[in-house]
């Protein structure tokens, strides 16, 4: 997608893991609340069952799932929308930021968050106020636990105020079984808040698995006993246009016959006027039917 005029916000640095991290991780052999960081070995170590895991004072490793070398991309982090978006239809990505920035802006300062899925802590200019453990399945810098969180994550339940799963739910192969762990981690009346795609292109492959409708959302909520479910949808129809035009146009790149040369043509005639339309009108109004994406929000 095309961005122009966009300021992008610098990333605060985590530091170390708090007192909160350390009493609330679990050794991955025993189970039991007894892992600590030996200076000594520069790894962790578990006092009851003397299992290590390698890392530092910021981070533990318990597996990775990717990494930089197996070509997958990093996600992008979210970027707050600048001129550009005053006069055309917000993308996905600018969607994302709105709704972050606006949810976890009045949050009581004590709350405790699960970053479930952080990538490189692409959401933390929206969280790092609180007390946060970021999450994932590489060793980015300042990510806390580094497992296949798909599974499971070594936290004793009931630990979390709000779990933050943004953009991750279509990279999940049994993304019941992750929202389950998201319910175990969450306290009562906790909330798992899920920003989630669905008409955008393919990303981050091979790991990009499905797209989820708000009838998906639903049907999880009640049938793993959430107290309740919010459901919001994302993004307008134009925006969902012109990403399909500029993916055709970007795959005939490489073609030069005729037939092609004249599709062109008619694709970006057909592409100028879905941005004089959106000029026009602005279009930022969600199609029930078609959205980009969706912003959910289940009560534990």
């Amino acid at each position: 997608m095309d961005f122009t005029c966009i300021i992008e916000r610098q990333l605060p640095r985590r530091i170390a893991l708090t007192l909160i991290d350390l009493s609330v991780l679990l050794c991955p052999s025993c189970g039991k609340r007894t892992l600590s960081f030996d200076p000594n070995s520069l790894g962790w170590v578990c006092k009851s069952c003397t299992s290590s895991y390698s890392g530092n004072r910021e981070q533990i490793i318990l597996g990775e799932v990717y990494s930089e070398s197996s070509g997958i991309l990093s996600p992008k982090k979210h970027r707050k929308a600048g001129l550009a978006s005053r006069f055309r239809s917000k993308s996905w990505r600018s969607l994302n930021h709105e709704y972050l920035e606006k949810v976890f802006s009045d949050l009581p300062m004590e709350s405790v968050i699960l970053d479930f899925g952080s990538g490189p802590l692409t959401n933390s200019m929206y969280i790092d106020q609180y007390k946060v453990i970021y999450a994932d399945g590489m060793p980015f810098d300042g990510v806390n636990i580094v497992c296949d969180f798909e599974k499971s994550l070594p936290i004793e339940e009931e630990t979390f105020d709000y779990v933050l799963s943004s953009n991750v739910i279509e990279h999940m192969y049994d993304p019941v079984k992750y929202i389950k762990e998201a319910q175990r981690l969450l306290k009562k009346n906790g909330t798992l808040i899920i920003t989630v795609p669905f008409a955008i292109k393919l990303h981050q492959e091979p790991l990009d698995f499905a797209r989820y409708t708000k009838h998906f959302f639903e049907k999880v909520a009640y049938e793993e006993g959430f107290s309740a479910v919010s459901i919001k949808e994302m993004g307008s129809t134009l925006q969902i246009i012109r990403t399909i035009l500029n993916a055709e146009l970007k795959s005939l790149l490489v073609t030069n016959d005729m037939g092609a040369a004249i599709k062109k043509i008619a694709l970006k005639v057909f592409l100028l006027t879905v941005y004089i339309t959106d000029f026009a009108f602005k279009d930022n109004m969600s199609c029930s039917t078609f959205p980009q994406g969706y912003a959910v929000e289940l009560i534990k």
